[in-house]
């Protein structure tokens, strides 16, 4: 009898001592976890608040502090974000949100953090943030914030290094959600239905090497009989596929304009591409009649 209690007792303890083992171990797996995702400081939801936590970036960065830039970074990123693009953008464009954002996730967070990078490489650490709306948003940006059922805070930042900066770096577009300052990238935006199409403003002279198929134009009969020469400027938008969409004059005379633009839209460029998808392209053509001597 006592040689069964003692056996008894042994197999008591050898289980509470393989209890308590596997408790410990699964406390100790569940600590690093939770010290490896701390929560980022919280920034009020306002320009002062972006600026504040940019500006932190950029202070992380300077010291080489890895760890506190990689946590504010991380935190640029929405948390809950398909439960977010379905409660702010409803039924119709949140699935359209959320499976672009799903599918681009690491592509958007490396973009939004090479553009901090990059600005602090070039000691171009001094925030401006503005909130929209400016009363000049982009149609982009204006589509998106329709597209909202439920409205939350839109910011866009830029660095320089000063006052007199006359290039400075675009930061990104932030959206204040789930608590916090998140990057919401351009291509994100351009998967509403609703969204106009990307376009981007080229010099002219810029454009010019692109143009693949050139048509001269006529010298108008009348205004050669008058000696009328010059020069007429255009203001043209092209598609996505290169083919000019739009021609507006911007200056020259009218009797030549017309012949100017019949040129014009005959023809057509190389497509141009951002970050590898196709734009429209808002640009200048000089077209220039000059009489024989």
């Amino acid at each position: 009898m006592l040689k069964r209690c003692g056996v008894a007792i042994l197999v008591v303890l050898f289980l509470m001592l393989a209890s308590a083992t596997s408790a410990a171990a699964q406390s100790a797996t569940a600590a690093p976890q939770a010290a490896a995702a701390p929560n980022a400081p919280a920034y009020p939801e306002s320009a002062e608040g972006l600026t504040s936590l940019l500006e932190d970036i950029f202070t992380a960065e300077k010291a080489q502090d890895a760890a506190k830039a990689t946590q504010l970074y991380d935190s640029l990123t929405i948390p809950d974000h398909a439960q977010w693009f379905a409660s702010t953008f409803g039924d119709s464009e949140g699935p359209r949100l959320e499976t672009k954002y799903s599918a681009s996730f690491a592509e958007f967070a490396h973009r939004s953090k090479d553009q901090l990078e990059k600005a602090a490489a070039q000691g171009k650490t001094v925030v401006t943030v503005r909130a929209y709306p400016t009363g000049n948003d982009p149609s982009l940006i204006q589509a998106f914030r329709v597209a909202m059922k439920i409205p939350a805070s839109l910011y866009h930042a830029a660095a320089s290094s000063g006052p007199n900066d006359s290039s400075p770096i675009f930061l990104g577009d932030f959206v204040y959600a789930s608590g916090g300052f998140r990057y919401v990238d351009f291509q994100l935006m351009q998967a509403l239905s609703i969204a106009p199409p990307m376009r981007v403003r080229i010099a002219g002279n810029v454009q010019a090497p692109k143009l693949l198929n050139r048509v001269a134009p006529v010298y108008p009969q009348e205004a050669r009989a008058k000696h009328i020469d010059g020069t007429v400027k255009l203001h043209v938008i092209l598609a996505k596929d290169g083919a000019v969409r739009e021609v507006g004059l911007i200056s020259g005379d009218r009797m030549l304009a017309q012949a100017a633009a019949n040129a014009v839209w005959q023809w057509k460029y190389q497509p141009t591409l951002l970050n590898g998808q196709p734009v429209e392209v808002d640009t200048e053509v000089t077209v220039i009649f000059q009489l024989a001597n």
